[in-house]
């Protein structure tokens, strides 16, 4: 194996990592400025806590939207959108979607596509993980792909990925890292010019309690990183150079090592001439 080849293997890992990353523990410190809140009195029900960003949602409430949190920017090319969250306690709707905690995202695309992954408690009172990927067809009619998937703890993580032109949904239940995926749909290139993580009730006035843990994206581009992502990314960096700094200096000692004997070969012989 040649040295230049030496190298580009060991820098493909830096470059798979050095994609964009944006990351917000909702358990330590204060909210980054590039996530807005949205819904009816939002700033009202949010409650900062040790175990994350509590969303809670009254039945009698002057308005039943939804209220969350929002990335004030766009996301581009391939991505992975990971939320880790607790359901609470959420009623069970009579009617509609269902209640409990809800990732939803627009595309930009002709057709309106939409994605939602969510774990609700559905009107039958069944707790399910729900993949959404919504657009509109030439006759202006909204066209549903959809897949339930069955819930069976109360806190996980929820993920969305985009690879080239397939939306992959995952999820993964309790304490665990282990992802499952149990939908993919068709997808556009189009950025994601809006992102919204949310106690959701789908308009239906009956009581939710989420808690937010965490939110992880990484893109092909984001306009903007957090101070988390930087730091990691540049200990990526500076421990790959390090690892290089290493191979190069053994490769130098290693010719000075083979030089210093063909000289004092050359001058064996010569001498003995």
């Amino acid at each position: 194996m040649t040295n230049a080849t030496l190298v580009v293997l060991l820098l493909a890992p830096v470059l798979g990592q050095m994609r964009d990353e944006f990351y917000q523990d909702f358990r330590r410190g204060a909210i980054h400025p590039a996530l807005g809140q949205f819904g009816p009195d939002a700033a009202r029900v949010f409650q900062q806590a040790p175990d994350g960003l509590r969303i809670a949602l009254r039945a009698k409430r002057p308005e039943p939207g939804a209220v969350g949190v929002t990335p004030q920017f766009q996301i581009s090319g391939d991505f992975e959108i990971t939320v880790g969250y607790q359901l609470l306690a959420a009623e069970t709707p009579d009617s509609g979607l269902g209640t409990g905690v809800k990732l939803w995202g627009r595309i930009e695309s002709d057709d309106q596509q939409a994605m939602t992954l969510a774990h609700l408690v559905r009107p039958n009172g069944d707790p399910r993980i729900l993949a959404l990927m919504a657009r509109v067809d030439k006759d202006d009619q909204r066209v549903l792909d959809e897949r339930f998937h069955e819930a069976t703890e109360r806190r996980g993580q929820l993920r969305i990925s985009r690879v080239g032109s397939e939306l992959l949904f995952s999820v993964a239940e309790g304490l665990s890292d282990e992802f499952v995926e149990f939908h993919r749909a068709p997808v556009g290139s189009g950025d994601v010019k809006t992102l919204r993580i949310s106690a959701n009730t789908h308009d239906v006035p009956v009581a939710v309690s989420i808690c937010l843990t965490d939110l992880r994206i990484r893109a092909d581009r984001l306009p903007i990183t957090s101070p988390q992502a930087i730091g990691r990314s540049w200990l990526a960096v500076l421990g790959w150079l390090f690892v290089l700094a290493i191979i190069g200096a053994g490769g130098f000692f290693g010719w000075r090592y083979y030089s210093g004997q063909g000289e004092r070969a050359a001058a064996g012989k010569t001498s003995g001439g």
